[in-house]
């Protein structure tokens, strides 16, 4: 994505987060006259319409890593930042962790999409992609032997801040509900011999487009945190389309053994969330995975 820089009055950045109740913190940096001109010129150089724009990474080149870099350049001397207020071993998936904690669905809805990829140790300096831990190095950092920061304070933090709540229904009751449906229909089709295709077909239809956006980060896009997502085994891609060439009271071997394997994929994601084997998948996606291998086991014992 190409993202723009543009300029503001003060007055207006500060309407604009009182009215979302967002806290202002200011950290005023011990450094020269001169340095300050360095940094100001800088950035206006960088407002210039030939360089406004460049390509946002969440993860390398966000809003927060931009003022890292903006400092590093401008400043006469490198910064020593510290890190000692920082979990140390944190991994990209695990530092956005903290800020989806109470939301099921935006936690779902975040690591679905990131790959492996996000699931490597982070050296420290890219920690600063997270402004809470690039407010903390600052704090911290020393220039020229001396505390870069000379003074901090909040300028505006809200008596209460906003804070996303959970839904009722959560992902894990809404799953859960999808498998104890699902092992009623495979109990009715072993028991009484009754085939409820219409289930599979929705079902595995969702289960496909899933898998279809999941692959399309991965394959279609520069997104480098999507790719290689481990999501693709029991959210396969092909579920969108081969659910809908299976006929009632027809045998297909190709078939069979297509859910067979599809199967595996989704018992092997069971295992992925347990931890023994690498990769993450979301905690409240086992019951969909479950599913699928429920709903495979039964395709392959009906097409065989």
């Amino acid at each position: 994505l190409n993202y723009m820089l543009s300029a503001t009055t003060f007055e207006r950045f500060m309407r604009e987060y009182k009215y979302h109740k967002r806290e202002v913190y200011e950290q005023v940096l011990d450094i020269s006259v001169t340095e300050k001109q360095t940094v100001f010129l800088f950035l206006e150089n960088n407002r210039k319409p030939e360089n406004c724009e460049y390509w946002y990474n969440m993860l390398l080149d966000n809003c927060a890593t931009r003022v890292r870099d903006v400092f590093e350049v401008s400043l006469e001397q490198p910064i020593s930042f510290s890190f000692n207020l920082l979990l140390p071993n944190q991994s990209y998936r695990m530092m956005k962790q903290r800020y989806v904690e109470g939301n099921q669905w935006l936690d779902l809805g975040i690591n679905i999409v990131l790959g492996a990829k996000t699931d490597v140790r982070v050296p420290y300096r890219s920690y600063l992609l997270i402004p809470d831990n690039l407010q903390l190095s600052f704090e911290k950092a020393t220039y020229n032997g001396k505390p870069l920061v000379k003074q901090s304070a909040f300028i505006y933090k809200p008596a209460k801040t906003l804070r996303i709540g959970d839904h009722i229904i959560t992902p894990t009751l809404l799953f859960s509900l999808v498998l104890f449906i699902a092992l009623i229909v495979s109990f009715l089709e072993i028991k009484k011999s009754k085939n409820y295709l219409i289930f599979d077909r929705i079902f595995f239809s969702f289960i496909g487009i899933t898998g279809l956006v999941l692959a399309f980060l991965w394959f279609g896009t520069e997104h480098t945190f999507s790719q290689y997502n481990y999501n693709t085994l029991w959210a396969f891609p092909l579920h969108a389309f081969v659910i809908w060439f299976v006929k009632k009271h027809t045998k297909s071997n190709i078939f069979a053994y297509f859910y067979a394997v599809t199967g595996m994929f989704a018992l092997l994601s069971i295992l992925f969330s347990m931890g023994s084997l690498p990769g993450y998948f979301h905690y409240s996606l086992v019951p969909l995975m479950l599913t699928v291998t429920l709903r495979s086991a039964i395709l392959f014992w009906r097409l065989r």
